[in-house]
């Protein structure tokens, strides 16, 4: 039986981090179908980003066009948009990429004058601007939800064995919801996010998140798992983590 559920725990986890690619490259391949072998399909987020949230001069033009059609998520309109502008090099865009060429490459660095050849190269910092936040928010996620799951396995099985797991789950996927918030948090104030907009509204889901699985937690160790509001608090607390992540990567890929 815990073989079973070592597999189906790892298969959530997986899911979690598949489901981690932003949409924005889905939806760039699917309507571009770039080489995976070519500078444009190994350049991955670096299509638009430098450091995620920071924006490349070609990830300004698509945010740009976003803002012109006043659409939240990129889609085939606003790539066709882009598509057509002319790079720098004289060619459009639509040329570029057919060419494989990733289109920030074609934007200048620096400035002629620069000295950037005497600039010593900066050593990378110890804990990085994001502060491990990306790759903390995918265990709450899946430990959520699967205890989530275990509770409707052992409620339709009658295996109590079930519902032990799932309140380790639901423990460790507490103790991740804190350790996102703080990293969350803390990369927020680092990479200089202003508290409006899309921010504003990540934060708050992810504290009602967490306060909601806390809650749930605790109504489990009180043994009242049996009530209705643990199964309300329960649901609405995976929910809220999954919208929590979304709205988290909206953030960075638009």
């Amino acid at each position: 039986m815990f073989g079973r559920l070592a597999t189906i725990w790892l298969l959530l986890l997986i899911a979690a981090f598949a489901g981690a690619e932003p949409k924005f490259l889905t939806t760039f391949r699917d309507h571009f179908h770039p080489s995976a072998q070519s500078d444009l399909g190994k350049a991955s987020c670096q299509t638009c980003h430098t450091n995620p949230p920071q924006r490349n001069p070609f990830g300004k033009l698509v945010e740009a066009e976003l803002e012109h059609q006043h659409k939240g998520e990129v889609d085939d309109a606003v790539l066709d948009a882009v598509a057509k502008q002319t790079a720098p090099d004289g060619r459009t865009f639509q040329q570029v990429i057919d060419a494989g060429q990733a289109p920030a490459t074609l934007f200048p660095t620096s400035s002629p004058a620069e000295p950037t050849a005497s600039k010593p190269a900066e050593a990378p910092p110890l804990i990085p601007t994001h502060s491990f936040h990306p790759a903390i928010v995918h265990f709450p996620i899946a430990l959520v939800v699967f205890a989530l799951v275990l509770e409707f396995a052992g409620l339709r099985r009658r295996d109590p064995a079930l519902t032990r797991v799932a309140k380790w789950a639901l423990g460790f996927g507490a103790a991740g919801c804190l350790a996102s918030i703080v990293t969350g948090i803390t990369a927020f104030v680092r990479l200089g996010f202003a508290l409006e907009g899309k921010p504003l509204v990540h934060l708050c889901v992810a504290l009602s998140a967490t306060t909601v699985v806390l809650t749930a937690l605790f109504f489990k160790i009180r043994r009242l798992d049996s009530t209705p509001a643990y199964w309300v608090l329960l649901v609405l607390g995976s929910g809220l983590v999954m919208l929590a992540g979304h709205l988290g990567s909206l953030m960075v890929y638009p």
